[in-house]
């Protein structure tokens, strides 16, 4: 699933065009661990580059969405008006919690310094983080994962000449408690 994540852009590659192009609201923080309902970057289309904007993590609703399945997303009355509106969460990584009885918090990351993670946005600047069923060693954390985009796919992603697919390659695991 995703329920928090984390985010330490450096100034290299993508983290330094990142900051470069982020709202100046950011641009002083260089970590910071995500809750629901906090704003954070994501990155979303602007012609054939990109923009990055700061949102809201969850659509208001009766409760706050924090995510959203890729099989159900055109199925759902709250996604169906934004499916269009793609947009990556820009993170280092996320954190899951092992299943009972162990309860251990576990940091995911990836080989490289960022992780893109799909999402859709709304008209009113809030975002969710779209999530696949787990496979591999994911499946032994929890049952849902977010969708991954590698940075070089960045584009392909935002402009949807790819479909919504759950990674596993060069993931690694850090249990933290």
């Amino acid at each position: 699933m995703c329920g928090r994540y984390y985010i330490e852009l450096d100034s290299s590659g993508l983290g330094k065009e990142i900051i470069k192009k982020c709202e100046k609201s950011f641009q002083d923080t260089k970590y910071k661990e995500v809750f629901p309902g906090q704003e954070a970057i994501v990155l979303i289309r602007d012609n054939d580059s990109y923009a990055a904007k700061m949102m809201k993590w969850g659509f208001e609703g009766k409760s706050l969405v924090i995510n959203a399945r890729s099989e159900t997303l055109h199925e759902r009355r709250m996604f169906q008006p934004f499916v269009h509106q793609r947009c990556l969460v820009v993170s280092n990584g996320f954190f899951e919690w092992s299943k009972p009885p162990y309860k251990k918090k576990i940091k995911i990351s990836w080989e490289e310094n960022i992780m893109l993670l799909a999402g859709i946005y709304n008209n009113k600047n809030e975002f969710v983080i779209v999530t696949g069923e787990s496979i591999g060693d994911l499946a032994h954390v929890h049952h849902r994962t977010p969708i991954l985009v590698h940075e070089t796919d960045l584009m392909k992603f935002l402009k949807h000449e790819m479909k919504y697919e759950v990674k596993k390659e060069n993931l690694k695991f850090e249990i933290l408690e």
